[in-house]
């Protein structure tokens, strides 16, 4: 039984998601899309607000889907996609908060289909809603203050594990002191010139290193340190010192989190005084962490490409950027950051923000490649204008079909 990608379909839906007037309607036309699958938050004039998914699911026997399986084998066909109230969704009033951040939608365990497994950790989530109630009732400026967040609540749970199992190192290593002081006095913000944020980055990538290299072979461990997700298990580890991980198959004695956290402490500083000289203080996040935005052609044409610039953020924080962190030789070189930023007053519309990382153009001569990534940068958003009135009023070009 297959199931056949209706590309018609799925365009139709999200032409007459357009026209849809409430949230009911939406999430009516959007179960009609085939692919992709999708976590979809909505809000109407009404007050109603909703967090519900969308696509294909398809439901399997005896197997979960996340490794590849015998397809030729019966036991292992799909029996059928998941039905539409299937899936998971919720409703609220307008006093509803509904967040989403790549994490877990639903337990899986807890769903009537498995509909997710490989999600982001929840820190994000975890972030947002606490700035949330912090600075109720919102207004652009919190908003913009929570989409710029780059607070670090994973590091705010590793850095003291990390710290009880580097104390006493400094008198051993004084050179290292005052790393060690940076590390313990920093506030887990990941800005550009944070040598905090620098310090942990590079001690958390080297004792995942040190504790798994023994495990799997360097192509495993490649592929696993690139996966995004990669954190839900590795900061599991963190939270267990005598977890099996720490223990090294190539050493007689037994290690725990102890002894590869101090490991990875001297190899990580060695490579930072390397890399930006002896002095710990002027180890700043965004020399190792800059962005590059850079066009499709950009590998071939420069010029395509905007300059580099000392980014803010990590993997967890809610201003969120990627990096790959099996890159021996830029592990935290910032892929991409944030792309698309909106801020909707449903009460006005006419009053709503947005801003996107670089301008609408993807022609690099054209006026509107980048005016709007002095905003971006900025943390700036720009009016968000829907009054068709005001659209037509004074247009500088207008599209007309043949």
């Amino acid at each position: 039984q297959g199931l056949s990608l209706d590309a018609r379909k799925s365009l139709q839906a999200m032409r007459q998601a357009g026209r849809a007037s409430n949230v009911y309607e939406l999430q009516a036309t959007l179960q009609e899309l085939s692919l992709p699958i999708n976590v979809v938050s909505a809000a109407d004039r009404s007050g109603t607000t909703a967090m519900f998914t969308t696509g294909s699911v398809p439901l399997r026997r005896h197997h979960r889907g996340t490794f590849p399986v015998p397809a030729w084998l019966s036991k292992y066909q799909w029996q059928r996609m998941a039905a539409a109230d299937e899936l998971p969704s919720i409703f609220g009033g307008a006093d509803s908060v509904f967040i989403h951040t790549n994490n877990l939608t639903v337990a899986p365990g807890q769903s009537k289909v498995l509909f997710q497994i490989d999600s982001a950790p929840s820190y994000r989530r975890e972030r947002i809603a606490r700035l949330v109630e912090e600075n109720s009732p919102h207004n652009l400026r919190t908003s913009c203050r929570i989409l710029g967040d780059v607070y670090l609540l994973q590091a705010a749970a590793i850095v003291p594990r990390m710290l009880d199992d580097l104390e006493g190192l400094a008198a051993v290593r004084t050179e290292y002191a005052q790393a060690l002081q940076l590390l313990a006095e920093w506030d887990y913000e990941a800005a550009p010139d944070s040598a905090g944020c620098t310090i942990f980055s590079a001690l958390y990538r080297q004792s995942v290193y040190a504790a798994f290299s023994d495990e799997i072979g360097p192509a495993g461990l490649n592929y696993a340190l690139a996966f995004r997700y990669f954190p839900n298990v590795v900061d599991l580890w963190f939270a267990d010192a005598q977890h099996p991980v720490w223990d090294r198959r190539d050493t007689a004695q037994q290690e725990t989190r102890r002894e590869i956290v101090r490991t990875a402490w001297v190899e990580a500083l060695d490579r930072l005084r390397r890399e930006q000289g002896a002095d710990p203080n002027s180890w700043e996040w965004g020399q190792l962490h800059s962005l590059t935005m850079q066009h499709p052609l950009g590998s071939r044409l420069k010029v395509f490409n905007l300059r580099s610039w000392p980014a803010p953020g990590a993997g967890t924080s809610v201003w969120k950027s990627c990096y790959d962190l099996s890159d021996s030789a830029t592990p935290f070189a910032d892929k991409y950051g944030p792309v698309l930023r909106v801020v909707m007053d449903f009460n006005d519309l006419d009053h709503s923000w947005w801003i996107i990382d670089t301008g609408i153009s993807g022609w690099p001569l054209a006026p509107h490649y980048a005016d709007q990534f002095e905003y971006y940068r900025s943390l700036r958003l720009a009016p968000m204008v829907s009054d068709w009135d005001k659209l037509t009023a004074g247009p500088v070009c207008v599209l007309v079909p043949e």
